[in-house]
């Protein structure tokens, strides 16, 4: 009979394709596990091979890989940690050689494989895609001889209230996960597996991922609850832990587990891209200083560029100067007038109103990635937010440039809220969060400000756009909720997804993001459509 109390959890970050790296921290974690008297260690889904796999299952060579690496951990595992139960996840091909994979979870005992199961139900919605890569085996018979005494399931298998093999002999349920972040997603697990706990009268160990693929941002926050569904085990969130039960850290803040997801999704992006490094356009206003502050947290070091023009405020530039200095960022300024005026001289059609602002924003957009090609290393970051996005406040090719847009799903309003967050932590909190910034880092003034793109003389925001709280509102509707919120605002949104398209990745915080949440054809007809191809 298994104690609850004798499961470790191994809340790992796995990288897509890193076989090495990723079993090398199964390993790692096995053998601590088994040092501090466990019985049970459990990775998260697909912890060998990484998630999400996406097309990389189609290629024979990648399923080939992940079989010899399994066959490698096992055996190394079977020295380094007998006799202790170790669950994880990996691809693997179906046992009749065909070419069907599945999402599968091992438990292994002294280098043998106990037990496999697979995945019974594949996500097909919002950012999830399974049946496009993997099989279900509903005939599936997963228990052999020496298996611990715990029902398992993977994820999406327990959304659905779809039954599970419990057994009279089951001490708990053991639910591996890949389940991404979004705001109140951890609520939303919690409900659930408390619905599992109740229904069966048996503790669950829910552990899950932890780290960043792409838009996917994965947090942690692993948890156990007993029997009567108590919420007993509450594990970190946002970075690598082994844990056992009983053990309880810091509950749920909305707003800092937004930023964490933020840093990590960019931390990780860069890194696992080969950037040390980020570079930002600073224009004095919130949304470029919150990115800064980001960049900073998550890599330590970043450059600062401002290029102010004849329409930019000296308030602006002091802000740009005051955030650069308060995050010991390098500031470089590098005034755009000179090549402005050269732009203007070429030609007589270069007049419009439009026309000019859009080519101050690429101007600057040329320079960013002009140092970036001169400092390999540095990644762009672009500063845009999902209300820009959402309504095509933003000039393509322009602000638009960039490798990674770190608040691209973070609207205008939470912005605003988050800097506030971010600067109301303490030196402690920043140490235990692992950011590398430093406190009270973004100056008052580029929180409280009316919002500028300062391309014209006296520009503001909301000479175009409603005030934010209220755009803010109707986009959260309209995009979050699938809800109609007027012609005006939805004919917007649709017009300016030839923009979006183009944008850089970034990560996924809200429960709809543009991108894979949100798929919107570009070429339709609707009435009244205009074409807007020149912002």
């Amino acid at each position: 009979m298994l104690v609850c109390g004798k499961v470790a959890v191994a809340q790992i970050d796995s990288r897509t394709g890193d076989f090495e790296g990723n079993a090398a921290k199964i390993i790692k974690f096995s053998i601590l596990a088994k040092k501090k008297g466990a019985e049970v260690v459990v990775s998260p889904e697909l912890s060998l091979c990484g998630y999400p796999t996406e097309d990389l299952v189609f290629y024979k060579k990648f399923i080939t890989d992940s079989k010899n690496a399994q066959d490698e951990l096992l055996f190394k595992l079977g020295k380094a940690a007998p006799d202790l139960h170790i669950f994880f996840g990996n691809v693997a091909q179906k046992e009749d050689n065909s070419s069907s994979i599945q999402n599968a979870l091992f438990e292994v005992l002294n280098g043998k494989v106990v037990r496999k199961y697979t995945k019974r139900d594949l996500p097909n919605y919002g950012v999830f895609d399974e049946k496009r890569y993997f099989t279900v085996d509903s005939s599936q018979d997963f228990r052999f001889k020496g298996a611990a005494n715990a029902a398992v399931a993977i994820c999406e298998d327990i959304w659905n209230n779809a039954p599970l093999d419990v057994r009279e002999s089951d001490d708990m349920i053991i639910v591996i996960n890949a389940s991404p972040f979004s705001a109140q997603k951890r609520e939303l697990r919690l409900k659930i597996a408390q619905k599992l706990a109740k229904k069966y009268r048996l503790p669950v160990v829910y552990v899950n991922l932890v780290g960043a693929q792409d838009e996917l941002v994965f947090d942690g926050g692993s948890f156990a609850l007993d029997e009567n569904a108590r919420l007993v085990s509450q594990y970190p969130k946002f970075k690598e832990a082994l844990t056992f039960n009983r053990e309880v850290h810091s509950g749920a803040d909305e707003l800092l587990d937004m930023y964490s997801a933020c840093v990590l999704g960019l931390r990780a992006y860069a890194l696992n891209n080969g950037f040390s490094s980020a570079v930002i356009g600073l224009s004095g206003g919130i949304d470029s200083a919150l990115v800064a502050t980001m960049a900073v947290d998550a890599l330590g070091s970043a450059v600062g560029i401002a290029m102010p023009s004849i329409y930019s405020s000296s308030g602006s530039v002091a802000d740009a100067v005051e955030l650069a200095d308060n995050l010991g960022m390098q500031y470089i300024e590098q005034p755009i007038d000179g090549v402005f005026d050269v732009y203007k001289s070429l030609s007589s059609k270069f007049t419009s109103n439009l026309a000019l602002e859009n080519i101050q924003a690429r101007i600057r957009g040329n320079l960013l990635m002009s140092y970036s090609n001169s400092n390999f290393g540095c990644l762009v970051l672009t500063t845009g937010n999902k209300s820009e996005l959402a309504v095509g406040y933003s000039t393509i090719y322009g602000d638009t440039v960039g490798g990674y847009a770190p608040i691209k799903d973070v609207y205008k309003t939470k912005v605003w809220e988050l800097a506030r967050r971010r600067n109301g932590l303490d030196y402690q909190e920043l140490v235990e969060l692992g950011f590398k910034g430093s406190i009270n880092p973004i100056p008052s003034s580029s929180i409280t400000k009316p919002p500028s793109a300062e391309l014209k003389a006296g520009q503001l925001d909301s000479d175009i756009l409603p005030e934010y709280s209220e755009l803010d509102a109707k986009l959260e509707q309209y995009i979050e909720n699938y809800s109609e919120v007027g012609d005006d605002i939805m004919k917007i949104v649709k017009l300016a997804e030839w923009k979006r398209r183009q944008c850089p990745v970034g990560p996924k915080v809200t429960s709809r993001s543009f991108g894979k949440d949100f798929r919107m054809p570009i070429a339709r007809r609707q009435p009244n459509m205009t074409a807007t191809h020149s912002a």
